[in-house]
């Protein structure tokens, strides 16, 4: 059973709290992540991401509702969608393929009504989880969890399988020490001794957020 005083500290510290102007314009619009948040599909193999820069030529800093944002700095959108085919991501094991893409490919397929395939890849996924966090090919690369991964996992269990992971209380208090004191942001990464490193980003938190209300 899900154990939700996490989540109800969680919210409750997030309640009113604007986070970092900085980290209010790093959310890319990522349509790798329609899955989650428009019930939609990805293609099948997902595709690689491609990034654009989104034209803020028009931007002014009056027009910005954060004063100290430099609009020179970039915003850029990634989509998935444009890029070269992902031919990996689902490499069983520790170490290999992307966690994160194997738990969006399931709730694609379970979006699509084949449930037994969204089963078998959030497996995968699943199974990429070493007590700390998920070892995949990213985390290998510098030896660095993505925490928002930590919450993935949590709502493509709830929608693929109808109920929260079998290492929820794992998953629930990695989150919770990732959240930050001062503003309540969950921060983007952290090691296998050290938390709170990366960011407070949106990305991050808005995971966050739907996986702890993410009715089952």
């Amino acid at each position: 059973m899900e154990d939700y005083t996490h989540r109800d500290l969680i919210q409750s510290r997030l309640q009113g709290i604007v986070i970092p102007c900085i980290t209010e314009h790093d959310s890319t619009l990522n349509h790798f992540h329609d899955p989650v948040t428009l019930n939609g599909q990805i293609e099948d193999p997902p595709a690689d991401s491609d990034c654009y820069q989104v034209d803020t030529s028009e931007w002014t800093a009056t027009a910005c509702p954060c004063p100290s944002f430099s609009v020179t700095s970039g915003v850029f959108h990634e989509d998935h969608k444009k890029g070269n085919p992902l031919s990996n991501y689902a490499d069983v094991g520790l170490g290999n393929g992307y966690a994160n893409v194997c738990f969006l490919e399931a709730i694609s397929y379970k979006n699509l009504g084949n449930g037994e395939k969204a089963q078998s890849i959030y497996q995968i996924g699943r199974n990429k989880w070493d007590g700390k966090g998920f070892s995949d090919s990213a985390y290998v690369k510098d030896s660095i969890y993505d925490a928002y991964k930590l919450a993935l996992c949590i709502i493509a269990s709830k929608v693929v399988n109808g109920k929260a992971p079998d290492i929820y209380s794992q998953l629930d208090a990695q989150l919770t020490k990732q959240q930050g004191d001062a503003d309540g942001g969950i921060n983007s990464q952290y090691t296998q001794t050290a938390y709170q490193m990366g960011s407070e980003n949106c990305e991050t938190t808005a995971m966050t957020i739907i996986a702890y209300n993410l009715a089952t």
